[in-house]
């Protein structure tokens, strides 16, 4: 079934240039805030991924591929600046090759070069490491410091360094400044495998390695077959690199989920692997949940890892109380407990740009926060730093599916208007509505065949998309808390339209068809919500409503399944049951359509 995808933003390169401009100028005025050169290497790797990923089409080669040199040496230059920054971190790694001031003046200097070029329509990807879980680039800089150290006496023959996009054009730069102060001879260039997710095929030339006699191949993964990495290991080896002298530098330890072919499956056993972990770094001099409480009000007395569904444990009675939970999509998050008792909630919400304002995904999620907490609609922020976003932890109970009285299915709709976000273009409004589309037919054919899928496709003709985007995303019942005295607050209000899922930015009808589902609102619950919707200035046509509700049941159908292939017997039960019931509803819609 169809539930994964990648977030991207569409963005001219001449108003990302200059906005990257105005980033470094600042950086300059600061030539030692990690934070700040984080995020510059980070955007930097995302134009470079974009242009790159142009001038692969052949249609926009001849236009695209002049510049790409340029963008991939703005990329050198910010992690030249990023390493010798982080080197002064207790990580044990060498001094910098340049200063920093030096390489953002260069960096500068590039950025000016590409004044020149022409103003591309680049595609970003928002990385999922750098923008949903939590990845390092400081990570990968400690990684290939235990690679050099173990291949200490063959610093002389050289090393190619493959990154993988999209992350790669980031993570191939910092790898090799690293590699550089160790000593190394490197060349870097980054691949797009091409293929079955299960089955990717990578082409490099001889003439992509040079003199090189060691290649590092280094990504966000292994994923669940591992096949982009095995992909371009076996690429390598056809350009003549001999198979033992190659390494990967994964984003982890676990090793792919098993779906690739034998060949791959050989390629993980047998490739040497180097990680670093979170618990690895230094933030400031500390590791980074010493970091994080750094930046609370208060001394923290008590620190409890929410991640992973863990925070039910803190929230309810017993199991049996517990919401079902696509665990793999959740943040990660932590609790803190103050001195003076109060308690915070610090979740990551991304160190990468999410949209061509190229703000990251945690200054984004923390402007809307503000604003809404401003409105009475969501929890103070307390803080914002390395990607995470602190707020007031709200206190109180969770909400269960069942009867609403009506007054909290009219602050249901009005929420759901207040919090819708800007209009959407025509076009991304139709790509949106094509995503959509696309999954409910495939999910469907899935669950019911062929024949249900095509009627499930004719919901799509009844579209006329609302305007506005949705604010929220998730509209399940635990995810509001009773506060005691008839007030509700939404919490997990933002990000959504940014996770690794393929929904992203929809129209605000997905808010208002996931309420209806998720609080069984039919019948008059379901026209007293459209009611208070509309008054508080929404607006949805009941034959898109419909085609949003099949779709949000078909995507919920689709990721309960997908996350019930846990271990854990008590998640997986959960989540067998929540896909059933989705399932049973998708039906009734489907019958509904064919009595019509």
């Amino acid at each position: 079934m169809l539930v994964y995808g990648d977030p991207k933003f569409e963005g001219s390169l001449q108003p990302l240039r200059a906005r990257l401009q105005r980033l470094a100028e600042h950086a300059l005025d600061y030539p030692h805030d990690l934070d700040r050169l984080r995020a510059l290497l980070i955007l930097c790797g995302q134009l470079e991924q974009g242009a790159q990923d142009l001038a692969a089409q052949p249609q926009h080669a001849d236009e695209a591929i002049p510049w790409t040199g340029q963008l991939q040496l703005a990329t050198t230059c910010a992690a030249e600046a990023f390493y010798s920054a982080a080197y002064r971190q207790p990580m044990g790694l060498p001094a910098p090759r340049v200063e920093s001031g030096v390489a953002l003046g260069a960096l500068l200097r590039t950025l000016e070069d590409l004044r020149s070029a022409p103003d591309l329509r680049l595609t970003v990807k928002v990385p999922e490491g750098f923008g949903i879980y939590a990845l390092y680039p400081e990570q990968y800089m400690v990684a290939a410091a235990h690679w050099a150290a173990d291949h200490r006496p063959q610093r002389g023959q050289g090393v190619v360094v493959v990154g993988i996009r999209s992350i790669g054009t980031t993570l191939a730069a910092v790898v090799s400044a690293a590699l550089r102060a160790h000593g190394w001879q490197v060349q870097s260039f980054t691949v797009r495998p091409a293929g079955h997710p299960y089955d990717r095929r990578v082409d490099i030339s001889p003439g992509q390695i040079g003199l090189a006699a060691f290649g590092l191949i280094v990504d966000e993964g292994p994923g669940i077959s591992g096949s982009s990495m095995a992909a371009t290991a076996g690429a390598l080896v056809k350009a003549g690199l001999e198979r033992r002298n190659i390494a990967f530098l994964p984003g982890h330890r676990h090793g792919p989920g098993g779906a690739g072919a034998d060949e791959v499956q050989t390629w993980w056993r047998t490739t040497p692997c180097y990680v670093a972990e979170t618990k690895h770094l230094s933030f400031a001099g500390r590791p980074l949940q010493e970091a994080l409480a750094s930046m609370l009000p208060r001394p923290v007395v008590h620190m409890e890892d929410f991640s992973g569904g863990q925070w039910r444990q803190a929230v309810y009675p017993d199991a049996s109380r517990w919401p079902a939970l696509c665990t793999a999509f959740e943040r990660i998050k932590y609790r803190y407990t103050l001195q003076d008792g109060k308690r915070v909630l610090v979740k990551f919400l991304g160190l990468a740009g999410i949209s061509s304002e190229l703000a990251s995904g945690a200054e984004a999620a923390a402007t809307l926060l503000r604003q809404r907490a401003a409105q009475g609609l969501g929890a103070p922020v307390i803080g914002v730093g390395v990607g995470f976003v602190a707020t007031e932890w709200v206190e109180g109970v969770p909400m269960e599916p069942g009867a609403l009285p009506p007054e909290r299915i009219d602050a249901l709709g009005a929420y759901i208007a207040h919090v819708a976000g800007p209009p959407m273009p025509h076009d991304e409004r139709r790509h949106a509505a094509e995503r959509l589309t696309e999954m409910l037919y495939a999910n469907t054919c899935e669950a019911f065949g062929k024949e249900a899928a095509q009627r499930a496709q004719c919901y799509a003709d009844a579209i006329i998309s609302p305007a506005h985007t949705y604010g929220d995303g998730h509209m399940q019942p635990y995810e509001w808390i009773d506060c005691g005295g008839h007030r509700l607050v939404k919490v997990d209000s933002v990000g959504h339209d940014c996770d690794h899922t393929l929904i992203g930015r929809q129209p605000v009808a997905w808010d208002v068809a996931g309420a209806v589902v998720e609080w069984g609102l039919d019948g008059k619950a379901g026209a007293r919500l459209l009611k208070a919707f509309s008054a508080a200035g929404g607006a949805v046509d009941p034959g898109t409503l419909d085609f949003y509700r099949a779709a949000y049941l078909a995507f919920r159908l689709g990721q309960c399944s997908l996350a019930a292939q846990v271990h854990d017997p008590g998640e997986r039960a959960r989540l067998m049951y929540a896909a059933a019931h989705y399932r049973h509803l998708l039906a009734k819609c489907l019958d509904s359509m064919l009595a019509a």
